[in-house]
């Protein structure tokens, strides 16, 4: 079976200087499931923040101890025949909390004032941030986003692949 493609994101989240939980992906515990491959990663300033100065990031990680998900959400198909994704994700500020303990940066992409997009892309599937199946600390990944004013809109998405 080919891989399965997903992605989550939200238009117009609320980033501050502070980082702030905007995603996360858990793989399910349940025997003989995928594992989730992250392929790309774009984040933007959004709505009427294009118009105002200031930069920001969106930095994803792995940590010693797994976050919550508090609210989970379902990925959305990027094939409309794709089977419901079996990772459990989050794509909204108030549905979890980060990771603790160490913090392994993986992925980090930066965007720049008046609208300037990010992006972070793997080179080849090896390159994917690789969550294996099993739900531990390994099959864990969150992202955080921080600016550099007060308070600003971002956008952002997270590919990823089943198999």
């Amino acid at each position: 079976m080919p891989p399965m493609g997903y992605d989550i994101g939200t238009i117009g989240a609320t980033a501050t200087t502070t980082s702030a939980l905007i995603a996360s992906l858990l793989t399910t515990t349940a025997a003989n499931k995928p594992s989730a491959s992250i392929t790309s990663v774009w984040a933007n300033i959004g709505g009427n923040a294009m118009t105002t100065s200031g930069s920001g990031y969106v930095a994803g990680s792995t940590w010693q101890t797994v976050g919550v998900q508090t609210t989970p959400g379902i990925a959305a198909k990027k094939n409309f025949l794709n089977p419901t994704a079996s990772t459990g994700v989050i794509s909204l500020l108030a549905s979890g909390s980060i990771g603790t303990g160490t913090q392994t940066q993986r992925i980090t992409v930066g965007f720049n004032q008046n609208g300037g997009t990010g992006f972070w892309m793997a080179t080849s599937p090896d390159m994917a941030w690789t969550l294996p199946q099993g739900g531990t600390v390994s099959g864990y990944g969150d992202f955080l986003s921080r600016t550099a004013i007060a308070s600003m809109l971002i956008n952002y998405m997270v590919e990823f692949y089943e198999s």
